[in-house]
């Protein structure tokens, strides 16, 4: 085998791999769980969620091509305002309990002609260590990921798959905030 052939075969055995990765990650976790110690791990984190007043939206910069930043924010405030979930500035997020906000980092790489993406959503907020309740720091309480490969990159793909992810988010957080205004009745 050639060095030109080993690379062909490694770049479409990442490719390969990538795409798979995909497709795991994309399906849903298993139903809402909580472990003996009260600790939430699958789609229980959406409790996480519950009596959040709305959410500041941060995305991680990044420009490729027609593709920044910039514009993922913009359509990710708009999805979020037509679910009715409140859009918070700076300003208020920080006079919020728990400062949450709604963290999007995407990520792209090219390999020859071959595009790799990953795509992270997560609410970040305060918590507290239990071992030492007066120490808050900042970490992910809800979060989806994503892994994808395609030749050539299209952003429309991209885009859809942040709107696709964002709607779980918004699933979620009307699913949090639905189970707690069942209880008030």
């Amino acid at each position: 085998m050639t060095i030109q052939q080993v690379r062909r075969v490694d770049r479409y055995g990442l490719a390969t791999v990538l795409v798979a990765c995909s497709v795991i990650l994309s399906f849903p976790l298993a139903s809402a769980q909580m472990r003996p110690d009260g600790i939430l791990f699958g789609e229980a984190k959406r409790d996480t969620l519950r009596d959040l007043m709305g959410i500041e939206v941060v995305v991680e910069s990044f420009q490729h091509n027609d593709l920044s930043s910039g514009d993922l924010q913009t359509a990710v405030e708009a999805q979020l305002e037509s679910a009715g979930i409140r859009l918070l500035t700076a300003n208020e997020r920080l006079n919020q309990p728990g400062n949450p906000y709604l963290y999007i980092r995407l990520s792209l790489l090219k390999a020859d002609s071959v595009y790799s993406f990953t795509l992270e959503i997560s609410v970040n907020q305060t918590v507290s260590l239990t071992r030492h309740p007066t120490i808050m720091t900042f970490a992910p309480t809800w979060s989806v990921y994503a892994v994808g490969a395609m030749s050539p990159l299209d952003s429309m793909v991209i885009r859809a798959t942040v709107k696709d992810y964002v709607q779980r988010f918004i699933d979620a957080y009307h699913a949090a905030n639905r189970a707690e205004s069942a209880l008030l009745r």
